[in-house]
C-alpha cells in the first residue's frame, strides 16, 4: 500500500517536472519578446500581394495558427466571436498562417466564417520575428509597433485582455 502511494507521487511529481520543463522555456522567451519591436518580416494576402510589416499599425492583435491546429481553432473563434459581438474591429485582428497551403488556409478561413484578415506567412519570416515556438500564439502588438504582450497555447483570459489591449 505505502509502495504504492509512493510511487503515485512519484509519478505525479515526474509529471509535473515534465510539463515545467515544456513550458518554461516557452514563457521564458515570450517574456523577454516583450516590450521589443520585432525585425522586419513579410506576409502575403490570399491572392500573393506581399504585405510589408512596416505597413501594420497598431494596436493589433496577431494570432499565429494553422489549420490542423485545435487550440488554434478555439482562439481564433473567440476572436471571431468579439468582433461578431462588434466588441473590437475585424481590423484589429491579423491570423498568421504558417507554411501552409495558400487555397487550404483561404478555405479553411472560408468554412470556418473568419471575418479578421488572414496572412500567411510562407517564408515564416513573421514567425522568426516573434519567435514562434508554437499555434496558436497570440501577440498584441501596440501602438509603438512593440511586443505589449505574447502569449502561446490557449488563454483563458484572451477576449479580456484583447478588450482591454484595443481600447
Amino acid at each position: 500500500m505505502i509502495l504504492k502511494q509512493n510511487f503515485g507521487r512519484l509519478l505525479s511529481m515526474a509529471l509535473v517536472i515534465f510539463a515545467l520543463a515544456k513550458i518554461i522555456p516557452t514563457f521564458l522567451s515570450n517574456s523577454q519578446a516583450e516590450d521589443k519591436r520585432p525585425p522586419h518580416f513579410q506576409m502575403r494576402t490570399d491572392d500573393g500581394t506581399v504585405i510589408d510589416s512596416k505597413g501594420i499599425q497598431g494596436p493589433v492583435v496577431l494570432a499565429f495558427w494553422a489549420t490542423w491546429c485545435g487550440p488554434c481553432t478555439i482562439e481564433l473563434a473567440r476572436l471571431n466571436r468579439l468582433i461578431v459581438k462588434g466588441e473590437i474591429s475585424k481590423d484589429s485582428v491579423i491570423a498568421i498562417s504558417m507554411g501552409e497551403d495558400p487555397a487550404l488556409v483561404s478555405q479553411t478561413v472560408k468554412q470556418r466564417g473568419y471575418l479578421f484578415r488572414n496572412l500567411q506567412d510562407v517564408d515564416h519570416s513573421a514567425a522568426s520575428a516573434f519567435q514562434v515556438q508554437g499555434t496558436p500564439t497570440v501577440v498584441f502588438l501596440g501602438r509603438d509597433e512593440s511586443v505589449a504582450w505574447l502569449t502561446t497555447g490557449l488563454s483563458p483570459l484572451l477576449e479580456l485582455r484583447v478588450k482591454h489591449f484595443l481600447l
